[in-house]
């Protein structure tokens, strides 16, 4: 409530808890800037990350979204890092099936991403999914996208310990959601990359 005094671009909605799914595609619908970026409640992105993010697309004006590396915060405040696949370089602009195949073998996560808004208006999380709704949505996303920015530097800060973190739940009904829809992503997009 307190960014909604501070910065009259925040809109605070309150609604009835429908699962994540919904409640990101009510984001999509409502916001009005030109990209969209997801964060979990009790993530965060490192100071100045968002103003970092914004003008590395600024200065690359053919990607239409931006990758970035995150943090795992593990038990005990130990640290994981998760770099996307830059090959080395700092920034990397990337085009084509190098979009899937880079974005896909890095962290299939929303969260360390941002969007085109227009390119992303009708693409929607599956409400029915658990689990893996994330990788779905950006596997889908990637198709509608020609360049893409990919960015070494370390930017999400991911919050693995938290109760009730759905990455870390016990295996159910969530783990078979993940299956389905690693299988339908590997049918439709890692086949052309499959090494015979």
């Amino acid at each position: 409530e307190s960014y909604v005094i501070q910065d009259e671009r925040v809109q605070l909605c309150k609604r009835s808890h429908m699962g994540q799914g919904s409640q990101r595609n009510y984001g999509i619908d409502i916001s009005k800037g030109k990209y969209v970026v997801f964060m979990d409640s009790d993530d965060y992105l490192e100071k100045k990350g968002l103003s970092f993010i914004m003008s590395e697309l600024r200065s690359h004006p053919e990607a239409q979204m931006a990758c970035f590396g995150f943090t795992r915060i593990l038990r005990g405040g130990k640290t994981k890092m998760s770099v996307m696949p830059t090959d080395g370089e700092e920034v990397l602009v990337c085009g084509g099936d190098d979009v899937l195949y880079r974005i896909m073998n890095g962290p299939g996560y929303v969260t360390n991403k941002i969007f085109m808004k227009s390119l992303v208006d009708n693409v929607e999380f599956d409400p029915r999914l658990r689990y893996g709704e994330d990788t779905m949505f950006v596997s889908q996303a990637v198709e509608r996208y020609k360049n893409a920015l990919i960015l070494k530097t370390m930017l999400y800060c991911y919050d693995c310990e938290r109760e009730g973190n759905v990455t870390t739940a016990a295996l159910d009904e969530r783990s078979l959601d993940y299956l389905r829809v690693n299988r339908i992503i590997f049918e439709k997009h890692y086949r052309k990359f499959a090494v015979v």
